[in-house]
């Protein structure tokens, strides 16, 4: 009855253990992130006006820096090593 294709069955897919949360919440960042791209809506992850992650990037005002606090805490890290941690993964790279 059931084919067993479709996007849930296709595509790209990676399987690894995850042990650190901060890792969990990048991967999970990540590909909330990534989704539009793979959309073909935009380019880029940067691109997309309505994620967190546009705004942390292109944001000069409060909601830039509040947005850039939000993945500084949720990642334990500073903006600059999220933000590389993040385009890493958007490059299909592990991060270190």
């Amino acid at each position: 009855m059931y084919s067993g294709t479709g996007t849930i069955w296709e595509g790209r897919f990676h399987s690894g253990i995850v042990e650190k949360d901060a890792v969990v919440k990048a991967v999970v960042a990540a590909y909330i992130g990534y989704n539009p791209v793979k959309a073909r809506l935009v380019a880029s992850p940067s691109e997309w006006k309505w994620s967190s992650y546009a705004l942390a990037v292109t944001g000069d005002g409060e909601y830039g820096a509040y947005c850039r606090g939000m993945y500084e805490r949720m990642l334990g890290c500073p903006w600059e090593k999220v933000r590389t941690t993040l385009e890493l993964m958007y490059a299909d790279k592990l991060p270190d």
